[in-house]
């Protein structure tokens, strides 16, 4: 059993926990390399906790920062950690103690505390704001795209694409965007879009991918 002083955040997120198991879920091991996007408010709790607790996260990378409250005030603070494709681990901001490996998604962080199972879900939703990267079937060029939400509309840049590089503009609906050139007429098929991934067939018939870039 591990005391709550080895593990400040386990603590914090589950205040009325006084130890927790060491180890870690199998299903929620790291896998891949472009680590999960979540940045933004999470809300949730434990099945064990009748608070609600609000995580804030901001991302760079691998590397989260941000604050948690709802677990009381000798708990509520800053914390940082680390993220990868599929898991995160949290604690205390300056702590060496943290929390066993989490499920991560763009929706959903979860996993299990001990004898407890923490559930935080995505409390604004998402925008695509902010970097992607990838390409289209048969091209080894590297695409980026930089996009800007602002309500349905968005706008950004297009590099790495050749003669069409340049300033882009759009219009966002439910899981769906679509994508011109800001200056002309050419734009895109309705594209599947998540908050991790920006894909589907373009008019030549080739098919486009684009991750979030945390």
């Amino acid at each position: 059993m591990l005391k709550r002083a080895a593990f400040p955040l386990l603590a914090l997120l589950l205040a009325t926990l006084a130890g927790c198991a060491s180890t870690e879920s199998t299903s929620a091991k790291s896998t891949g390399s472009t680590p999960a996007y979540v940045e933004g408010t999470w809300m949730g709790g434990t099945n064990k906790g009748a608070s609600t607790m609000v995580v804030v996260l901001k991302q760079t990378g691998n590397n989260v920062m941000g604050t948690l409250n709802g677990a009381g005030v000798t708990l509520d603070g800053p914390i940082e950690g680390t993220v990868d494709n599929n898991s995160i681990k949290l604690r205390q901001r300056g702590a060496a103690g943290e929390t066993p490996r989490l499920r991560a998604s763009c929706q959903e962080i979860s996993g299990n505390l001990g004898d407890s199972v923490v559930e935080l879900r995505r409390a604004v939703p998402y925008t695509v704001d902010g970097t992607w990267m990838g390409s289209t079937t048969g091209s080894a060029s590297k695409m980026v795209v930089v996009l800007k939400q602002t309500g349905n509309n968005v706008t950004g840049t297009l590099s790495g694409a050749g003669t069409v590089d340049g300033p882009i503009e759009g219009t966002v609906q439910g899981n769906s965007i679509q994508l011109r050139e800001r200056s002309g007429f050419r734009e895109t098929p309705q594209l599947k879009v998540s908050c991790e991934q920006i894909s589907g067939p373009l008019y030549d018939g080739s098919t486009v991918t684009l991750r979030r870039i945390p």
